[in-house]
């Protein structure tokens, strides 16, 4: 029993430098898909010919509906962290698509869907993501390597509110902003998968059999 428990303590020991390039990865696509839209999400609906007020309602909206989200967290229980993750990714792919085709004022209902889906779908990830970090980085040094992790999403939220003024001064729209943050999205659902933490939580189980 010494020995199996060593090896499952040598096998997350080993995984965590891994883990954390995803982790760090995911909190740098989460400040880049949700605080570069946050931020350049007025500017956006006025382009396409909406007042700023009625921006301004999307997000206090938002605001409300990502609260209801973030009270969600018995999803990644019920279903796991990997699958409500990847629940939380899906709605946000379905709201970008809304968002990109939105032209002009005629489907305001696309706003709307875009404000649902990405703001509950932005706050179920929150639990979810906590749930994996606790099964992955368990132990000592916890709160200095999430700490470092969500450095990662001020580095995102920065380089993406850039990049999407940059994109808009070249194109003229944020048509090529949104494409870019769906495939961000895929990408950190894709790296929930890689990091696995449901592979460490089965250690863990073993480890106390």
């Amino acid at each position: 029993m010494r020995n199996g428990l060593l090896l499952n303590g040598r096998h997350v020991k080993q995984s965590r430098r891994v883990n954390f390039g995803h982790f760090f990865f995911i909190m740098l696509g989460a400040g880049f898909s949700y605080m570069a839209l946050v931020n350049h999400f007025v500017a956006l609906v006025v382009d396409v010919g909406f007042t700023a007020m009625f921006a301004a309602n999307l997000l206090l909206i938002y605001a409300v509906i990502i609260m209801l989200g973030r009270g969600c967290g018995f999803i990644s229980d019920a279903i796991g962290v990997e699958m409500a993750f990847t629940v939380s990714m899906i709605m946000m792919l379905f709201s970008l698509l809304m968002l990109f085709f939105v032209k002009d004022t005629s489907s305001p209902w696309m706003l709307y869907g875009f404000i649902a889906l990405s703001a509950f779908g932005g706050g179920m990830y929150i639990p979810a993501y906590g749930a994996a970090a606790a099964d992955l980085f368990q132990g000592k040094n916890f709160g200095s390597i999430i700490g470092f992790a969500n450095m990662g999403f001020g580095i995102g939220a920065g380089i993406g509110t850039w990049l999407y003024g940059l994109i808009f001064d070249i194109t003229g729209n944020y048509s090529l902003a949104i494409i870019i943050t769906m495939i961000a999205v895929c990408v950190m659902g894709a790296a929930i998968w890689v990091a696995a933490p449901r592979k460490v939580r089965r250690i863990g189980r073993a480890s106390r059999v």
